[in-house]
């Protein structure tokens, strides 16, 4: 492993800066020292583009503070299997606590998902999942007016709503940004399994470990995590009535 981080480094140096190799030594190493102590990693995603996020600040109370290396990861090696939660800092990006859960010394799912600013009146839903089903879709319907999913289109007829990424290829993220919600008028945000829409009795929707997120007022406003135990292809998150975010988190196989 060593002689090829080593060939690697010699490979790219032409064409790095002094700066930029120092880093890339330094994520190198980082990478050999994880693997030797066994540590845990923990990977920060960015919801707009989907690549790793660098040199963000991460700081676990129960653990110690860290920064992300150029591969958007950090090594940890927490004492106990439980459910932390880290504030991550970024200039650029929404600061915000996320939680994280340790099991058997594992954390099943290692991929945080961090947003970049947006402007202070418009909101951003996010949708992660994990690796099955292959492809769900987030939906974002005005009434009469339009719908926007990576099916229907990616930019709304009004153009104040867009699809900023799709994934149909598992784990996400997906996300929409609205940069204006119009209180007179009703909105409904919610994931179809497309990889099992032929099959409404399936449990699969439901044990696809999907989470969203929204943001709003550069924060993270509200997390949604899907229902267990729970049959069908629609999973009805969210409404929007008179500017309000309503409850939904119902799965079932329409949208009502």
């Amino acid at each position: 492993m060593k002689l090829n981080i080593i060939l690697l480094v010699f490979w790219v140096l032409p064409i790095m800066s002094f700066c930029q190799f120092e880093k890339l030594v330094k994520t190198l190493n980082d990478a050999i020292e994880t693997v030797e102590k066994g540590n845990l990693t923990l990977l920060f995603i960015n919801a707009e583009t989907g690549k790793p996020v660098g040199e963000a600040s991460v700081e676990i109370k129960e653990i110690g503070e860290f920064t992300t290396n150029l591969a958007g990861w950090i090594a940890i090696d927490p004492q106990d299997d439980a459910t932390y939660t880290l504030k991550f800092t970024k200039k650029g990006f929404i600061e915000a606590d996320y939680a994280f859960e340790v099991v058997a010394k594992a954390i099943p799912d290692n991929k945080i998902i961090v947003s970049p600013e947006i402007k202070s009146d418009a909101l951003r839903f996010v949708l992660v999942w994990g690796k099955e089903p292959q492809d769900l879709d987030a939906h974002f319907i005005k009434k009469n007016n339009f719908h926007l999913s990576s099916k229907n289109g990616l930019v709304s007829s009004d153009k104040i709503a867009r699809i900023d990424r799709s994934d149909n290829t598992s784990y996400g993220p997906e996300t929409i940004t609205v940069t204006n919600i119009d209180n007179q008028s009703s909105y409904t945000y919610y994931v179809k399994n497309y990889s099992g829409k032929d099959s409404p009795k399936s449990m699969a929707l439901s044990k696809a470990g999907a989470m969203v997120q929204i943001y709003k007022n550069n924060q993270l406003l509200k997390t949604y995590t899907v229902p267990l135990e729970q049959r069908g292809t629609i999973w009805t998150v969210f409404a929007i009535e008179n500017g309000e975010i309503i409850d939904k988190n119902e799965v079932g196989n329409n949208t009502d």
